[in-house]
């Protein structure tokens, strides 16, 4: 599994999500991805129009990857979203 994406379906979104988590690591941090929006086929890969998620410090990654990985902890942080 990548860390920051929850299932084994969000692997076909693998392309993408490594070009957000090489921006995510220009700032030192790690996105979590939430949902995603309007996805368009591209070369065997799924390309989101736009994915939501926590941006969070690489330095607590481990810790939120446990909560986020978690289906109640998962319920608890989207309890926390204002969309």
């Amino acid at each position: 599994m990548i860390l920051g994406l929850r299932t084994e379906e969000d692997l076909k979104l693998t392309k993408a999500f490594k070009l957000v988590q090489k921006e995510a690591a220009k700032e030192g941090k790690v996105f979590f991805l939430k949902t995603i929006e309007d996805i368009e086929p591209s070369n065997d890969n799924l390309w989101p129009e736009s994915m939501w998620g926590w941006l969070i410090p690489k330095e607590m990654a481990s810790t939120f990857n446990k909560i986020y990985l978690d289906e109640e902890g998962f319920r608890w942080l989207n309890s926390y979203d204002i969309n």
